[in-house]
């Protein structure tokens, strides 16, 4: 009786020489992951070709909602503490603030008519 191949054995192989510290890196990440270093892989690749259809086709691109939450609680994180180590900037980022996205609403605000 033949035995059927695992389909892992009849995919096509292609032998990769990496730069120094790169297996470390795609190690690290497929442990996070809960993926093959393989699995890592291809996955990333897949990722940077729908990238590349996405800005091909004229697609807008997006980063996903995880990605976006982490950037903006590790930005957060960062703003505070530099806060906390410089007081006296606290001012001074509150106007930078306020350039950016307007100034602070509270209770006490008046409308204006346009």
């Amino acid at each position: 009786m033949d035995k059927k191949p695992y389909p892992s054995e009849t995919q096509e192989r292609f032998i990769v020489r990496l730069p120094d510290g790169m297996r470390d890196k795609i190690a690290a990440a497929a442990k996070a992951s809960g993926r093959s270093m393989n699995a890592e892989i291809v996955a990333r690749l897949q990722e940077s070709f729908e990238l590349t259809d996405d800005v091909n086709r004229g697609s807008a691109l997006t980063l996903p909602t995880g990605l976006i939450k982490k950037i903006g609680e590790q930005v957060e994180a960062s703003v505070k503490q530099a806060l906390r180590e410089h007081p006296a900037e606290t001012t001074k980022a509150r106007r930078v603030e306020a350039d950016f996205v307007g100034p602070r609403r509270t209770g006490a605000h008046r409308k204006t008519n346009r």
